[in-house]
């Protein structure tokens, strides 16, 4: 279930594969392309698009029901993946940069059991964000998300910060897969 602060503005259909994209953003949804939805925020389990979330505590790993934080600066995609996730049965919060997923985690707003994050972000990149959560939290585990095989390649030469990575496109499915191993290996750092 995702948990947000705000209430919903727009709808969104059942995300099934992503895409990456520009400013006019194509997500697959349904396996059709649609319009990217505004700027503005996350999805909830019933496809509502939202705000920063708030008050999801983290559970003990053992797959579903961990609590996720997904963080990306672009809007559709931070909606879909915190969707596909909650529609897994996860509770998800999401956070629109690093700055504001360290804001969240310190106020203990958030107590993830996973960190979802884009490695490309302004400001703080997925990787900075990781070690500062690292810090805050050392059971965390951490799944990064990008379009770039030379980043994501990079990424996975730290298993001491990261756990695992998603080379965009990627189908729902296969994020889900993914934070659920996360969640269920053994924590090496």
């Amino acid at each position: 279930m995702v948990r947000a602060c705000t209430t919903a503005t727009r709808r969104l259909g059942d995300a099934t594969s992503l895409t990456q994209g520009t400013e006019d953003e194509i997500a697959m949804v349904d396996d059709a392309p649609r319009k990217a939805a505004p700027d503005d925020g996350s999805a909830t389990a019933d496809g509502d698009v939202v705000s920063a979330a708030a008050g999801v505590e983290g559970r003990l790993p053992g797959g579903r029901g961990a609590a996720i934080l997904v963080v990306d600066d672009e809007a559709l995609i931070r909606a879909l993946v915190a969707r596909a996730l909650a529609h897994a049965g996860f509770d998800v919060a999401t956070a629109a940069s690093g700055k504001e997923a360290l804001r969240l985690v310190a106020e203990g707003r958030v107590v993830p059991a996973v960190l979802v994050t884009d490695i490309e972000m302004p400001e703080m990149n997925g990787v900075e964000l990781a070690a500062r959560l690292l810090a805050m939290r050392p059971a965390i585990r951490v799944v990064m998300m990008t379009g770039d095989p030379d980043r994501a390649e990079s990424a996975r030469r730290h298993p001491s910060i990261v756990d695992a990575v998603a080379l965009k496109p990627f189908r729902m499915h296969d994020l889900v897969q993914t934070v659920e191993s996360a969640v269920r290996q053994p924590l090496i750092r």
